[in-house]
């Protein structure tokens, strides 16, 4: 099997962020806000669908990105559009007026080109993921406090990458446990596809016992910082799952042991940690 190439065909890459860059092109966004307490989803859609045919292919237009969420504890619908109008004798103004007039909408912000040809969604601050404000690293980011401090400080930074691991898979437990009533098993199961979601990579969980577990992890973005180091390098991957286990078991981090056992930084397909209770079987290798 090529490298790397399970993964590669376990989902299609997704794009973080409402934004759109096309130079030459003249684009126009909105972001509406809709109480859905005083309207049904379907009369939402058909006002929605019939401004856009107004703007859109009846008049040339290109509807270029679309968005509609319901924001975690609210009745609110919220839809975020950007439309393509060039050479179409329409003002962003005149179609703010426009939206503006539609009854069931409460709210309609304009959003105008950040540059020319690059719009972005400047109305939606914070972001969050399940009622929790999140913050997007891109690779730049947080390869420098991963990579270059490892480069800077030696092992000793491995260390500290776990201690911060472990920390943030114990709150992730806590977290979740208290928002969804269920097993530590599904437990284990969301924060691995929440997990997906922020990027770390895609988990597998292959063992959840009383005394081990064993999770492989394709796609590590933490280790495919590494290139081929020839040893493992998912000292925080190996802290966050650590710690969830941990928490499950209801132990503490000198009760624990964690290994990487195979990993894509020394050639692997994927990367898998072995977590056990101190004084249990040995890791499996």
């Amino acid at each position: 099997m090529e490298k790397n190439s399970t993964f590669r065909n376990i989902r299609y890459p997704g794009e973080i962020g409402s934004f759109l860059h096309d130079p030459g092109k003249r684009l126009v966004g909105f972001h509406i806000v809709v109480d859905g307490r005083l309207i049904s989803r379907g009369e939402f859609y058909s006002k929605l669908v019939e401004k856009l045919a107004e703007w859109g292919a009846s008049r040339g237009g290109d509807l270029r990105f679309l968005k509609v969420y319901q924001p975690y504890g609210s009745s609110d619908i919220v839809v975020i559009f950007f439309l393509d109008i060039t050479g179409l004798d329409l003002t962003p103004e005149s179609m703010h007026e426009s939206l503006k007039k539609v009854p069931i909408f409460k709210r309609v912000e304009l959003i105008k080109p950040v540059i020319d040809g690059l719009i972005i969604d400047t109305c939606s601050f914070p972001q969050f993921l399940a009622e929790e404000r999140a913050v997007v690293f891109r690779r730049a980011n947080y390869e420098a406090w991963i990579r270059k401090m490892r480069e800077k400080y030696g092992d000793a930074f491995n260390a500290i990458l776990y201690h911060i691991g472990f920390e943030a898979g114990q709150n992730a437990y806590k977290h979740l446990s208290r928002k969804y009533d269920t097993s530590d098993r599904n437990l284990l199961k969301i924060a691995s596809e929440f997990a997906k979601v922020l990027g770390y990579g895609v988990f597998d969980v292959e063992r959840l016992s009383s005394r081990e577990a064993i999770v492989k992890v394709y796609g590590n973005f933490e280790c495919e910082l590494f290139g081929n180091a020839g040893k493992p390098e998912g000292h925080l991957v190996r802290g966050m799952i650590a710690g969830f286990v941990a928490t499950i078991w209801n132990v503490e981090m000198d009760d624990v042991e964690a290994r990487e056992t195979q990993c894509i930084a020394k050639g692997d397909p994927y990367c898998e940690f072995h977590v056990r209770k101190k004084g249990g079987s040995i890791f499996h290798i």
